[in-house]
């Protein structure tokens, strides 16, 4: 089950596409932000985001089954 917290951490970066900008709105560090994303990857077994130069952008996830 997804917290609160972790669907603001996901959709924060998915809006600023930076996760120092959005760990700033959300009043977190942007490891913390970078562990919670990590996290809810895991969890889901699909990559969600992909990070380079301080950029971050959204992959498209593989469909359910």
């Amino acid at each position: 089950m997804v917290e609160r917290h972790e669907t603001a951490t996901f959709i924060t970066p998915a809006g600023e596409l930076h996760f120092a900008r959005a760990a700033e709105r959300l009043h977190v560090s942007p490891g913390r932000v970078s562990q919670t994303i990590k996290a809810l990857e895991r969890q889901m077994v699909a990559r969600c985001s992909s990070a380079a130069s301080r950029r971050v952008a959204l992959t498209t996830a593989p469909p359910a089954p």
